[in-house]
């Protein structure tokens, strides 16, 4: 292929990607709600183990606030959803220019990234398994005796 022909490949997969990334960013802004309260359940576990009279809701600083933290969760909750197409794209683009024995060694370290990061997401999905990973030293039990990081810096 000659570097043009390249480049309207990788215009091509990049224009794919984008557009999965826009859809399922709109599938996320709708589901918007169902989404922030999956991310909130640990965080609202822990204030009523402390058995705290903080309710359990988002503060914002700012009257723009409430659309950008919306607007964030969708666009990575998009880039979430889209996320096996622009590994299959990448892939795709990146496949042609292997030699057969770097085809052989990327098919284990896909299948092994798959199954650790799905290991890391069962792991922060579980607070209580891991005591100690939980935002405040306060909020974990007596038994795990965690000790809260020392700050680096000042502020």
């Amino acid at each position: 292929m000659t570097l043009l022909e390249h480049l309207g490949e990788l215009r091509h997969r990049i224009i794919v990607c984008v557009v999965t990334v826009f859809v399922g960013s709109i599938i996320v802004y709708f589901v918007y709600n169902h989404v922030l309260n999956f991310f909130l359940q640990p965080y609202c576990d822990i204030l009523r183990s402390n058995h705290s009279l903080q309710k359990c809701t988002l503060y914002v600083n700012n009257p723009i606030d409430q659309l950008t933290v919306r607007l964030k969760v969708a666009f990575f909750g998009g880039c979430a959803i889209a996320l096996p197409v622009l590994l299959w794209q990448t892939w795709r683009f990146i496949t042609p220019g292997l030699h057969p024995n770097e085809k052989r060694y990327a098919v284990p370290f896909t299948v092994v990234s798959v199954v650790l990061f799905v290991f890391g997401g069962f792991v922060a999905s579980r607070p209580s398994r891991w005591p100690c990973a939980s935002a405040t030293p306060s909020a974990a039990p007596t038994w795990a005796r965690c000790t809260p990081p020392t700050r680096t810096c000042g502020w």
